[in-house]
């Protein structure tokens, strides 16, 4: 498991919608939240995580 914290809870909102809309797993408490992969997670799929989440996040950046 690992956490994100973010300082704004509308865009950490925003992106926790954004990846639960792309099929991620993930739990919001407010500014941050949680990332809770199964122990049997492949590097391909965790490579899929971390490529969905960079885009995610860039595109928070981006403001779109």
């Amino acid at each position: 498991m690992f956490a994100v914290d973010l300082v704004n809870a509308k865009v950490a909102n925003e992106i926790y919608n954004d990846l639960i809309d792309r099929g991620c797993i993930v739990g919001n408490r407010g500014t941050t939240f949680r990332i809770d992969p199964p122990l049997i997670l492949t590097k391909i799929e965790f490579k899929e995580f971390i490529d969905t989440f960079k885009t995610v996040i860039e595109s928070k950046k981006n403001g779109t």
